[in-house]
């Protein structure tokens, strides 16, 4: 499947012509997408996101927050598994650091930092 490419939340030219992307960066891109979008933000498909309540309000719990993150993750039906999370707070931000397994056993790393 080919796509947009989309870096810092705008789109990439190539002169006057859209960058795609696919492959395995596609789908990076769009589980990305998903942990950046806060669950209800999206009015066309208000389940689609990230609830963010256990992962930037007060008293942060990494179990919690593994949890939604791996919920959100399932929203794209090519991921098989996340094998691994790992945190980094740095006050307001929060950067996570994932692998996740594709369905053709293809191992994907994800930088995706959020902030509040």
């Amino acid at each position: 499947m080919k796509d947009l490419l989309i870096k810092n939340g705008d789109l990439v030219f190539t002169g006057t012509d859209f960058r795609l992307v696919e492959g395995s960066e596609q789908l990076r891109q769009n589980v990305e997408s998903i942990l950046k979008t806060a669950e209800g933000e999206y009015f066309l498909d208000e389940g689609l996101g990230l609830n963010r309540e256990n992962i930037l309000g007060k008293g942060f719990d990494e179990e919690l927050a593994r949890t939604d993150i791996v919920e959100a993750i399932g929203q794209e039906q090519r991921i098989e598994e996340v094998s691994q999370i790992d945190f980094e707070k740095n006050g307001r931000e929060l950067q996570i650091n994932l692998k996740m397994i594709k369905a053709n056993e293809e191992e994907l790393s994800l930088e995706v930092e959020l902030d509040a």
